[in-house]
């Protein structure tokens, strides 16, 4: 698994969050939770966990608004809406992120779009990597879900696991006149 990852961070698209991004989602996730400290933050059970989850999401749609290169996120309601999601389209084509740690297979969200953008996340060196983009209907025919707990296939189709369906991202792909977009 960790050599299929490192072939995939080595094309992909990468990007790096500043601290100064990175504290400011801190403070999102803190006043999302109603707590005014991280040591609070800590003290909760679930609070750990929220945070690495909103962090590794947050993350990912930040690099993703970076590669298309239009402001998607409206920061308003990040910071009130505990379940917002930016809606990424690529022309016309509704985007879903598929996002994991860098040592994680990514797990694909049920819901409506035409396109996955699979993307890694290492949230200690707050580094992302667009690792390309899927077709949902390639990606549904790709799926791995006899590992997926009862839980979470509620809210989530399967573990994407075969890489080699992954197409890199190239926003000429996509009927516009840029060239790929390399973000430093």
């Amino acid at each position: 698994m960790i050599s299929e990852f490192q072939k995939l961070i080595d094309t992909s698209i990468k990007y790096k969050v500043d601290y100064k991004q990175f504290t400011k989602l801190q403070k999102n996730a803190l006043t999302l939770l109603g707590l005014n400290s991280m040591n609070k933050l800590r003290d909760r059970f679930e609070g750990q966990s929220f945070l690495d989850k909103f962090l590794l999401r947050s993350y990912s749609e930040l690099a993703l608004q970076n590669a298309f290169g239009k402001i998607v996120i409206d920061d308003l309601k990040k910071n009130t809406i505990k379940s917002y999601k930016p809606d990424f389209s690529l022309n016309g084509l509704k985007v879903e992120i598929i996002c994991s740690s860098n040592d994680e297979y990514p797990i694909v969200p049920k819901g409506e779009f035409e396109l996955g953008a699979v993307i890694l996340v290492n949230l200690h060196t707050r580094e992302t990597y667009f690792v390309g983009t899927v077709e949902k209907k390639v990606l549904d025919e790709n799926l791995e879900d006899k590992s997926l707990s009862p839980l979470l296939s509620k809210n989530f189709s399967g573990y994407l696991k075969n890489f080699d369906i992954i197409l890199p991202f190239k926003i000429e792909n996509f009927g516009t006149d840029q060239t790929e977009k390399s973000i430093k």
